[in-house]
């Protein structure tokens, strides 16, 4: 079962409440079991905290076999102190994925390019916030080219006249699917159908050629002088919502 840092905050309130005292047992032995699923995604690099953990999970696993005792169910506030260090402590390093729900992207015609769309960019999230940087590198280029995709197919007509424009002329003939990813974003930028602010567009290029490493060779061939960081799926990220922005402001007044 999937949990999240939320999960534990809501037992830990619930203990505090007096009818359900009586329980407690059942609820210290709950936290365990959200705090042990918890722990294989948590990333301390603060070795003060990490002692602190595992110094108040074996208070919490000898709290969890303990005879109930109803006259003092908590048995002093030091164990409420100990639950709320593991609280904070969750939701400071846990780097798992997110169970959100999928932002919609109603602005996007085509069904199996939105639901491609949709899903790509929960795991875009999920890989950000899970510190995968190549990951979402990936899952950016595909949320990015699945929307502009849409826009091109939305009027034949317009995409044609944008595209007779480009400076490679064999690079976007036929329909925009059979494209590759650098004209789409070139024809969908101000010279074309004017989708992406030129900004937008230069650091589109980046991503894309980010999206390739998932040939191995490619990666070890570009990233010779340095790896990608953190902040580069961060970058990446949002760059995606920035181009959802504009494609989704442009698609409003071209129905």
């Amino acid at each position: 079962m999937l949990v999240t840092p939320s999960d534990l905050e809501n037992l830990v309130r619930t203990v505090r409440e007096p009818e359900k005292n009586s329980l407690y047992r059942g609820f210290y032995a709950a936290i365990l079991r959200v705090c042990e699923a918890l722990e294989s995604s948590l990333v301390v690099t603060d070795d003060a905290d990490r002692t602190a953990w595992l110094v108040d999970m074996e208070g919490l696993r000898l709290w969890a076999v303990e005879a109930p005792n109803p006259r003092n169910p908590l048995a002093g506030m030091g164990r409420l102190d100990a639950l709320d260090r593991l609280v904070s402590a969750a939701k400071k390093w846990w780097r798992g994925p997110s169970t959100g729900p999928v932002r919609p992207l109603r602005f996007v015609k085509d069904p199996v390019l939105r639901t491609i769309a949709e899903r790509d960019l929960h795991s875009l999230g999920a890989a950000t916030k899970a510190e995968e940087t190549k990951a979402a590198l990936i899952f950016s280029g595909s949320v990015i080219e699945a929307v502009l995709l849409d826009v091109l197919e939305r009027d034949a007509v317009l995409t044609a006249t944008a595209a007779a424009r480009h400076p490679q002329p064999n690079r976007v003939r036929g329909q925009p699917r059979g494209w590759d990813f650098e004209p789409m974003i070139d024809v969908c930028g101000p010279s074309g159908l004017a989708v992406l602010a030129a900004t937008t567009v230069t650091i589109s290029h980046t991503v894309r050629r980010w999206r390739n490493f998932v040939h191995p060779d490619r990666e070890r061939t570009e990233l010779a002088a340095g790896p990608l960081g953190l902040s580069d799926a961060h970058l990446s990220h949002a760059l995606t919502q920035k181009i959802l922005e504009e494609a989704e402001t442009w698609c409003a007044a071209h129905p």
